[in-house]
């Protein structure tokens, strides 16, 4: 990655495609596979925290790599069993309830 300026719109203009590409690669077959649609192209990122005792599981995503068209966005709170991969799920269920 070549940083031509140090300018934030400098710095998100050459990391977006780095990004574009982990993003579509964690819906592809990692932690945000359970988002993934055969004929479509999302890109997402999962996250999970905790806070006194409650998880969090995270997943924003959107739909369209070039154009993107829809964007969910999912945030689940609960036991030690919610976590971003069971957020991707969610946001999955809603891509195919849409498609």
């Amino acid at each position: 990655i070549s940083f031509a300026e140090d300018t934030p719109a400098a710095l998100i203009a050459a990391l977006t495609p780095v990004v574009k590409d982990g993003m579509l690669a964690a819906v592809q077959y990692g932690t945000a596979k359970g988002a993934h649609l055969r004929d479509e192209q999302i890109l997402g990122k999962t996250g999970t925290c905790s806070r006194d005792g409650t998880r969090f599981g995270l997943f924003a995503s959107y739909l369209g790599i070039e154009h993107p068209q829809l964007v969910v966005v999912v945030v689940l709170r609960g036991d030690r069993s919610v976590a971003g991969p069971r957020a991707a799920q969610v946001a999955g269920r809603i891509y195919k309830a849409l498609d």
